[in-house]
């Protein structure tokens, strides 16, 4: 370019002809220098330098930076996993195996049927049926820690006592804490020994029932004693 200029000024004759070929010539010589060196440079740059722009070495630098600055990451330590199967077995439950029902206890009959303890409340009564074959005697023991009353009772009177009407009794004992009571069965039926609470407090009562085959002299007297019913009021 100043050479260029140079000549121009020569032809404009601004400059003379000898200082404008000098000027040229130095200005020729210094842009062969520069041109020789600025290779010598580009030469000792590594060709992967030479390739990258500046935005990528900037970029580089970064991410060397990043990775001298970041820690290092510890990875926890992995607990040894249980198989699926094994978990699965371990909260399923465990299938419960129904216990058979029992059969509810059936009480063969007897011919002592022992002794019943019980709690008899004020104003309630403790009802004992008994299945009896002709001739046979029912005897009942009663024990209490108050006044009782005790009745032998078909069925039709044990309703009539349970609804405090009036009834009869094959036999009976009242205001007792002790009684024994017997009863000979005319036929073959089924009779209630009646244990009533004639306290003013609740009466615990043990009572004992006993069947007995009657003898033959003796099973016309029990008969004829049995017919002799009581007409009793209720006391309710």
């Amino acid at each position: 370019m100043l050479a260029l200029l140079a000549t121009i000024a020569a032809f404009l004759q601004q400059l003379s002809w000898p200082n404008a070929g000098l000027l040229i010539i130095t200005i020729l010589t210094a842009t062969i220098l520069l041109h020789t060196n600025s290779k010598k440079v580009e030469a000792r740059i590594p060709p992967a330098l030479r390739a990258m722009t500046p935005p990528m070495l900037r970029s580089r630098e970064r991410q060397v930076s990043t990775a001298q600055t970041q820690a290092p990451h510890l990875a926890p330590l992995s607990t040894p996993s249980v198989p699926r199967a094994a978990a699965l077995s371990q909260s399923a439950p465990a299938p419960v195996t129904p216990k058979p029902a029992t059969p509810p206890v059936q009480v063969e009959p007897r011919e002592n049927l022992g002794e019943l303890p019980t709690l008899i409340e004020k104003g309630d009564y403790l009802s004992i049926d008994v299945g009896l074959d002709a001739g046979k005697e029912l005897v009942g023991e009663v024990s209490a820690d108050g006044l009782v009353n005790v009745y032998v009772l078909t069925e039709e009177n044990l309703t009539s006592i349970d609804a405090g009407e009036e009834f009869w009794s094959e036999t009976c004992e009242e205001g007792v804490e002790e009684s024994t009571v017997h009863f000979t069965a005319p036929g073959s039926g089924t009779w209630f020994l009646v244990v009533e609470n004639a306290d003013v407090k609740d009466v615990s009562a043990s009572v004992k029932v006993r069947v007995n085959r009657v003898a033959k002299n003796a099973e016309s007297d029990s008969l004829v004693s049995s017919f002799e019913s009581l007409k009793i009021d209720s006391p309710r």
